[in-house]
């Protein structure tokens, strides 16, 4: 079976210009990886943390590179620095083996204040790809931590998901379950296996256990993905 890459990506952009999400859809785009799908992780808001939004960073996972014929890190490296934008700070973090240590950084980073160094260091002692592309590159921080909290499996968004921002009006939840999405009825608690869901333009599953999970609420007979 081959493995799962992890290819980790913050502070590329800067206030009006293309966010980091949309940047990282553009690389499993160009370089046509087999992508799992793309997810958005929360780091933490304090004071002293430099941030264009939301200060999140996002994670493409995709099937392993071992059959590729390129450098996976240094073309993605390339589409960034083609597309820096002056006054961001990119990072750019890889792995397919993700230490425990590197999941303990990435909780760590949604609620303290730690230091490029400190990203650093902790790659190093893991054997991560970390890099830093432009700026100050403390984006190596939050490129880290997104190797770190996608790997654990029960962290972050789905920001991409194969067939999802083709679903339009009402979905059934058998269609959704064959695209590898659990839908949940949330005041419930149990798995919604008949009935349709309503699509919102926006429709951002969990990622729980490995999985896409796309919480639901019953209101007037129908489904409704809840906002969360």
């Amino acid at each position: 079976m081959r493995g799962r890459l992890f290819i980790s990506i913050d502070d590329t952009d800067v206030v009006g210009g293309e966010g980091t999400g949309r940047l990282a859809r553009r690389i499993a785009r160009i370089l046509d990886l087999d992508v799992l799908g793309i997810t958005r992780h929360q780091l933490f808001i304090h004071p002293s943390i430099r941030y264009t939004k939301r200060n999140s960073c996002n994670v493409i996972m995709a099937r392993s590179a071992e059959s590729l014929d390129f450098d996976v890190f240094e073309a993605v490296k390339e589409i960034i620095v083609d597309r820096f934008q002056e006054g961001s700070d990119p990072g750019l973090a890889m792995a397919e083996t993700v230490p425990e240590s590197i999941v303990d950084f990435g909780l760590k980073t949604q609620r303290e204040v730690l230091t490029k160094q400190d990203a650093l260091n902790v790659a190093e002692e893991g054997n991560i790809r970390l890099e830093e592309i432009g700026g100050s590159g403390d984006g190596v921080i939050g490129a880290l931590a997104g190797i770190g909290l996608c790997s654990s499996g029960s962290d972050g968004r789905y920001v991409m998901l194969k067939g999802l921002r083709e679903l339009k009006g009402t979905v059934s939840a058998a269609r959704l379950g064959e695209m590898g999405i659990d839908t949940v009825l949330l005041d419930e608690g149990g798995r919604l296996t008949e009935g349709s869901v309503a699509m919102a333009d926006r429709i951002r599953p969990s990622r729980i256990d490995g999985k896409p999970v796309l919480f639901v609420v019953e209101k007037d007979g129908a489904y409704y993905p809840v906002v969360l």
